[in-house]
């Protein structure tokens, strides 16, 4: 994703967890992998890229389980009829 620069490190850690039969059952468990997949940014910078990391990955998954782009589509679709 051109959004998140780290989605690959993340999606990868994510599918270790279900692999070794791990759950992420909560935001922490989820927070926890992100920061597992970005131990090898350099310890300086790894609080804020974890902590940007998290916010997008949160909010894409918000966007998704709201179904937010349809709802834009649809809303944009009907937009000219009350105009």
């Amino acid at each position: 994703n051109s959004d998140e620069p780290y989605a690959k490190e993340i999606a990868t850690e994510v599918f270790n967890e279900f692999r070794k039969k791990k759950e992420i059952n909560t935001t922490t468990d989820l927070y926890k992998a992100i920061e597992k997949a970005l131990s090898f940014i350099p310890e300086k910078e790894r609080k804020e890229a974890v902590k940007k990391s998290s916010q997008r990955t949160f909010q894409a998954l918000r966007i998704d389980v709201n179904s937010e782009f349809e709802v834009l589509e649809e809303f944009l679709q009907k937009l000219p009829d009350v105009m």
